[in-house]
């Protein structure tokens, strides 16, 4: 039987989940290109979309759209303290019982294991799962697994003991352009920049901003300034989290991507899957743009070491991702 590959995404402000909406539209492409990938490569993994719907868009008349940013941020708040919580905890339960079980049938013999030991074993999980957040969705994603994240890396930071706690709420959780104040982040960015790492591994949290979002970069602090005015602060620093997103903190950005406009000879072969619209030949596509990339990584040092500071990657497509501060492993 084929593994799964779950894909979860929260929506943000000014999308709801109407069959017409972009991000719906969007998402169905992203699952499309996904399982073209996931095809093109052993053992061919079934892809899973579970998009999350809330009231992102209460009216669509403009100018009240745009005013409408602090309110849709307050329901994001009522939103992330609800059902979502139980949905993404009921995934996670989901992907760790099915990876038990194949773990079991692998071998029959050995003793029940636990979800903590079917991290890093080196087999093939029966499910995959990656959780990804937009704008508010950022937040209600967030606020659902910050917990578990800040409890775990405080346990393996205070013992040592990385092989009895599972850290990993799922294989990956993104946020893009999240839209919640870095206050919200601090505990878990400080416990994560203190952890000493002994390697590289695979990340537990990826926060991608775009320097050009008007939501976060321009409505979002002015809103905060209003809302914090009367709000005290010890520090620089806390005050600034109180007011802007992580994305929007210089000392919490730990690297930057842009377009380098032309990428590595192994990628001879790679091309947008954006571009093309027959399904036989996107799979075809997507079969060559994994080859092109695995010769990519083999070329990048931190594939199977640990990481020096301010290192660069550049992508097939041309995406260039260089290190900026803070520990390159974290």
């Amino acid at each position: 039987m084929k593994g799964i590959s779950v894909i979860v995404f929260v929506h943000g402000w000014k999308h709801n989940a109407k069959h017409d909406d972009d991000n719906v539209r969007s998402f169905r492409e992203l699952l499309s290109a996904t399982a073209s990938i996931e095809e093109a490569q052993p053992p061919g993994y079934r892809v899973v979309g579970v998009y999350v719907g809330w009231r992102g868009l209460s009216i669509s008349a403009e100018p009240f759209s745009e005013l409408s940013f602090w309110d849709r941020k307050a329901t994001a708040l009522r939103v992330a303290q609800g059902s979502p919580r139980e949905l993404f905890n009921r995934l996670r339960s989901f992907k760790c019982a099915q990876n038990r079980q194949a773990a079991q049938e692998r071998n029959p013999a050995g003793h029940q294991s636990s979800c903590t030991e079917l991290v890093g074993n080196g087999q093939q999980p029966k499910v995959r799962m990656m959780m990804i957040g937009h704008s508010f969705g950022g937040w209600i994603l967030y606020n659902a697994v910050a917990g578990s994240l800040i409890e775990s890396l405080t346990y393996v930071g205070d013992t040592g003991q990385s092989d009895t706690v599972n850290l990993r709420f799922a294989d990956m959780i993104v946020l893009l352009n999240p839209a919640f104040e870095a206050s919200r982040y601090t505990p878990l960015h400080r416990i994560a920049t203190t952890t000493e790492y002994q390697r590289y591994e695979a990340p537990l949290l990826v926060s991608v901003t775009t320097s050009a979002d008007w939501a976060t970069g321009v409505a979002f602090p002015v809103g905060r300034s209003v809302n914090s005015f009367f709000e005290l602060s010890v520090n620089k620093e806390e005050d600034d989290a109180i007011e802007y997103t992580m994305g929007h903190m210089p000392q919490y950005i730990t690297h930057e991507l842009h377009n380098e406009g032309k990428q590595p000879d192994e990628c001879a072969k790679w091309k947008s899957l954006n571009t093309i619209t027959d399904p036989k030949q996107r799979s075809k596509q997507a079969q060559d743009n994994l080859q092109a990339e695995n010769a990519n990584i083999d070329n990048f040092p931190g594939n199977r070491q640990a990481l020096d500071n301010h290192w660069q990657r550049t992508f097939c497509g041309g995406a260039q991702l260089t290190h900026k501060q803070h520990d390159p492993n974290s």
